[in-house]
């Protein structure tokens, strides 16, 4: 689709994804990038920037040991919780981690100036792509399905939403970080009933990477769907409206005395 003529597109269609314009609660992206360096970014449709960032968590935090650190301060282990942690690593997460916070708030504002710009631009707004590796389409979906899929299997309910590169990445991060903490062994002697033995074959390292890649893929699979079914719902009103006008479909009006 051509973007002549319009200074900030609402929408970019892809093979791999489908991006769009959308001013999301600036609370909200600050809160889930401090919960996870990246996730805000990811938020606000900056992917690319996002998963670097998201990769760069995962790579410094394992170094610093950072999330056992963390385990053992709230089990009051201060002092192997000071022994673990390695500050020539640590030093490095805090500045980042700073910034992706700062970056996060202020790429809000100025996407929300570039929004109102857009919201008085009509322009039309893309629907459907086909390629030879895939069909690329917007659609009016029930929100149940991607964040059920999502809770599941996070990442899957992205694949739903024709964000495909993303539910890759994000599938990906998921099974390593189970794989890693030992979730699924931990979670099958916990079922038997031996919680003191699961205790014991969980890593926290990795452990604590999942609560927040959890609801956080339940989370943007929500909005994400709700945001999509605006621009379906915007793009067959743009079309008919210029059918309307253009007499490609005229109206058909009851003949007189009929």
């Amino acid at each position: 689709m051509s973007y002549e003529g319009v200074r900030f597109p609402k929408v970019h269609m892809s093979t791999l994804a489908i991006n769009y314009l959308r001013g999301s609660n600036i609370y909200m992206d600050i809160w889930w990038s401090f919960c996870f360096p990246g996730f805000g970014q990811w938020f606000q449709g900056k992917y690319f920037y996002g998963l670097i960032l998201m990769t760069w968590e995962f790579f410094i935090n394992v170094k610093s040991h950072l999330n056992t650190a963390i385990y053992y301060s709230m089990v009051g282990r201060f002092q192997e919780a000071k022994d673990i942690l390695d500050e020539r690593w640590f030093l490095l997460y805090i500045v980042i981690y700073i910034f992706a916070i700062w970056d996060c708030y202020h790429s809000s504002i100025e996407i929300k100036k570039r929004m109102v710009i857009a919201s008085h631009e009509r322009q039309k707004v893309p629907h459907y792509k086909i390629t030879p590796l895939t069909i690329t389409y917007l659609a009016n979906r029930n929100p149940i399905f991607p964040v059920f899929w999502s809770l599941l299997l996070p990442g899957s309910g992205h694949f739903i939403l024709q964000r495909k590169f993303l539910a890759i990445f994000m599938i990906f991060w998921w099974t390593v970080t189970c794989y890693y903490s030992f979730l699924p062994q931990g979670a099958s002697v916990a079922m038997i009933g031996d919680f003191q033995e699961s205790k014991h074959l969980v890593d926290p390292q990795w452990f604590l990477f999942i609560p927040s890649l959890y609801m956080f893929a339940a989370y943007d699979c929500y909005l994400s769907t709700l945001e999509s079914n605006k621009f379906y719902e915007e793009e067959k009103r743009l079309y008919l409206a210029d059918a309307v006008d253009n007499a490609k479909y005229p109206i058909p009006y009851p003949e007189a005395g009929s």
